[in-house]
């Protein structure tokens, strides 16, 4: 996943992003190990909590990088998920799939917002114009969609 992503992390200057994810998954294996290995029950039944937090944390944070309300909108979905999890205890870790793979989809299926493209030298001349022919269309799509609105 690195590797695929390091060319737009580079045009985007956005590296910190892959030792965030990076480190967010170490952590999240390393608390898991422990809690397996060392046989801590409280680290066990608590997997659900422990990885929809870190989750949520590194959208959090990714949200700020980008400057993006999607990941910031992803990150509160799983930290509001942590404290419903207590209302359906034998059901913790199917709860925890359907909000993490759907998240995932969602980010998959949707466009995300973020901050304007900038200038790179990593980009051709044609990337560059391909960046800002798609920034004037999701203005025109936002315009339109805040006329339609309004309208209502």
């Amino acid at each position: 996943m690195a590797s695929f992503a390091w060319y737009w992390v580079t045009v985007e200057q956005l590296s910190w992003l892959i030792y965030l994810w990076g480190g967010v998954i170490l952590s999240g294996l390393a608390i898991t190990n422990y809690g397996i290995f060392a046989g801590i029950g409280t680290v066990l039944s608590d997997l659900s909590s422990i990885w929809l937090g870190l989750c949520g944390v590194g959208y959090l944070l990714m949200s700020l990088g980008l400057r993006s309300r999607t990941f910031l909108v992803t990150g509160a979905v799983h930290f509001t998920t942590i404290g419903l999890l207590n209302m359906m205890p034998s059901h913790q870790f199917l709860i925890t799939a359907i909000v993490m793979a759907g998240t995932l989809f969602s980010l998959a299926e949707v466009q995300w917002d973020m901050r304007p493209p900038i200038l790179s030298a990593v980009l051709s001349a044609e990337q560059i114009a391909f960046n800002q022919q798609q920034q004037r269309l999701r203005k025109q799509r936002k315009s339109i969609n805040q006329t339609v609105s309004q309208r209502r």
